[in-house]
């Protein structure tokens, strides 16, 4: 027993090591792209079935209370890694088609956390918030999964709209963001503030006029992305 323990415990410290460099693959090189978010999302999920097939043996504490190996590091790491990269790389144009399957997705993978793992079974106040922080990121997790699987393997043609840049601003905090207010179109009433790359950004100004293609999505969450005219 002992000894199947301290080998679960060596292989959690290298996946808790996988996790920060899988972090550091999809935000800052994130090329080949989709070598990059396939290998972090599978990573992901292999790890909750980790836990799953080593019932009692790996945890996802963050204190790691019990003194099992935890995988905590690994699956938080590579999830924040994939919600931040959806984040700058979709637009999402109606949201409401996203929710069903993203919910569904995060109570499956809960599911498979909650049945194969006790640490979850008598709450404490230091448990509740291990659960709250592996509920978000699971959460995030299958968000970015979704987007990532809605947007990347979207093969339909785009509804093309040319509106206009009313604003431009910058947000210095702690991750600059580049953004413009855009007129409304394809059915919309108010300006659309969207997040563009700082290449992008300096090439326009107030007033010009960029083409927005909508895309239907493969779970049909309809996206857009913005280019130039």
């Amino acid at each position: 027993m002992n000894q199947k323990l301290d080998l679960i415990r060596q292989s959690t410290k290298i996946l808790n090591g996988l996790g920060f460099a899988l972090l550091i693959w999809v935000l800052f090189i994130h090329r080949p792209y989709e070598v990059a978010i396939l290998t972090t999302t599978l990573f992901t999920f292999g790890c909750i079935l980790l836990i799953f097939f080593n019932k009692g043996f790996i945890t996802l504490n963050y204190e790691n209370i019990s003194n099992r190996p935890s995988l905590y590091m690994a699956v938080f790491l590579s999830s924040i890694s994939l919600i931040l990269r959806s984040l700058l790389d979709y637009n999402v144009f109606d949201y409401s088609k996203i929710w069903t399957p993203c919910i569904s997705l995060t109570i499956l993978l809960l599911l498979i956390v909650y049945l194969r793992s006790n640490q979850f079974r008598n709450l404490t106040f230091k448990t509740s918030g291990d659960l709250f922080s592996v509920v978000l990121f699971i959460f995030g997790y299958s968000y970015a999964t979704i987007l990532f699987i809605n947007c990347n393997y979207d093969k339909s043609n785009p509804k093309v709209n040319y509106v206009k840049v009313v604003k431009m601003s910058i947000d210095r905090g702690k991750h600059t963001s580049y953004d413009i207010e855009l007129t409304p179109w394809n059915g919309r009433t108010e300006n659309e503030e969207v997040s563009i790359s700082k290449k992008f950004y300096n090439t326009l100004e107030v007033n010009d006029t960029v083409r927005v293609e909508n895309y239907q999505g493969l779970l049909n969450i309809e996206w857009f992305k913005v280019k130039h005219k």
